[in-house]
């Protein structure tokens, strides 16, 4: 009986959140936000990032909440959004850090045009 209870409550949860019921997502927020962090941080993503990431899979989650099936799990599905966006913001972090390391070389080469000196020596 307490199983009908549960997913009656949680269909009714659901409801609320496609209707954009803020407490109910401010209830959402506070049953995953501990799981969403952990699965950013299992990615390697730092503390700072793994927040980002987290707060980023809440809002992907608002805005897609409509398109929930009940083929799974709500926190299954919201780790599958949480997956996506912390494996996103890897991607970004590393064609961030592939523009930065392209950017730097470049401008070696180009100090070492201008200059002919070595700018690591005085």
């Amino acid at each position: 009986m307490a199983n009908k209870d549960e997913q009656h409550y949680k269909k009714e949860w659901i409801r609320r959140l496609c209707k954009g019921d803020e407490r109910a997502f401010a209830e959402f927020v506070k049953e995953f936000e501990t799981s969403v962090f952990l699965c950013c941080r299992s990615l390697g993503l730092n503390e700072s990032e793994s927040e980002d990431a987290a707060n980023e899979t809440f809002m992907a989650a608002y805005r897609a909440i409509k398109r929930y099936n009940y083929k799974s799990s709500l926190g299954t599905w919201l780790w599958r959004i949480a997956y996506r966006q912390a494996v996103n913001y890897l991607r970004q972090k590393q064609r961030w850090n592939d523009i930065l390391n392209r950017v730097e070389r470049e401008l070696v080469v180009y100090w070492f045009s201008v200059n002919r000196t070595n700018p690591f020596h005085s």
